[in-house]
């Protein structure tokens, strides 16, 4: 569906961040829960019309992105080699949600997936998954894991770990480390505040951001203000490709579990 908004509200938008992202929802054209081959037949619908759209990829423009914007050009910490993307959530979902969420690798690791394939520089051609349900056994009862562990492989070789779980149990947990060759670039979690405590008994500091809408409050004002920059004629920094590649991974993620087997690309 296209959602035709005059650019005045978007361009109001940009500078107030809730309404942005109540704006940037009616927008979002990441597949998600879609099957890949609906997502490509609205690929042709979305571009008829020539409407402005985006892709809400929301771990490309935290902060790793912002510091390393094109990670396969020049940088001192040489090329990448591997990967390794962690990514908890601090609770499971309710079932009602994880009924209709398209499972956890469609609903939840799809971000991973699109932040490996951009920060590796090239596709995954093998994708192998496992996972169990540990967490909440209605998950399991729903057909889904809680749980899971992804091995990307490129043609090149180069590697990447993805780490999920529903269950952080002390925060939203999102971290990468990116190993190069000439050294590494890791992205860390961010905590509420950076007040610390030091005695003797050692150092203490903040909790850990505990929802999504607070880790990612910058990287959802940085997608309205790139939004309103497409609409003067600046192209799309992520596409709907992107999007499409990201949900073949998940995909082929869940074959490889119910196969116990890796899957080609």
């Amino acid at each position: 569906m296209i959602f035709r908004i005059p650019r005045h509200r978007i361009v109001q938008s940009r500078h107030c961040w809730l309404p942005g992202l109540a704006l940037l929802a009616l927008l979002l054209t990441l597949p998600g829960c879609t099957p890949k081959a609906q997502a490509l037949d609205s690929r042709e619908v979305a571009f008829a019309g020539q409407q402005y759209r985006v892709v809400h990829i929301d771990l490309r423009r935290e902060q790793l992105g912002l510091y390393w914007r094109n990670p396969q050009d020049g940088q001192p910490f040489g090329s990448i080699e591997s990967l390794q993307i962690t990514s908890n959530d601090p609770s499971p979902p309710p079932p009602s949600y994880v009924a209709i969420s398209g499972g956890l690798f469609k609903d939840m690791a799809i971000h991973d997936f699109d932040m490996a394939r951009w920060l590796l520089g090239e596709d995954p051609v093998e994708v192998y998954a496992a996972g169990s349900c540990l967490v909440d056994p209605v998950i399991g009862e729903l057909g889904d894991v809680d749980t899971a562990r992804t091995v990307l492989k490129t043609a090149s070789g180069k590697l990447c770990v993805i780490s999920n779980s529903r269950r952080s149990g002390f925060g939203y947990d999102q971290r990468i480390e990116a190993f190069a060759s000439a050294g590494m670039v890791r992205a860390d979690n961010v905590l509420e505040s950076t007040t610390q405590v030091w005695s003797d008994a050692g150092v203490a500091s903040d909790r850990l951001q505990n929802f999504f809408l607070d880790r990612y409050a910058e990287a959802y004002r940085r997608e309205m203000d790139h939004f309103a920059d497409m609409l003067d004629g600046h192209p799309a920094a992520v596409g709907y490709a992107d999007g499409v590649a990201a949900l073949a991974l998940a995909e082929a993620a869940t074959e490889s579990i119910r196969s116990g087997a890796p899957v080609r690309l």
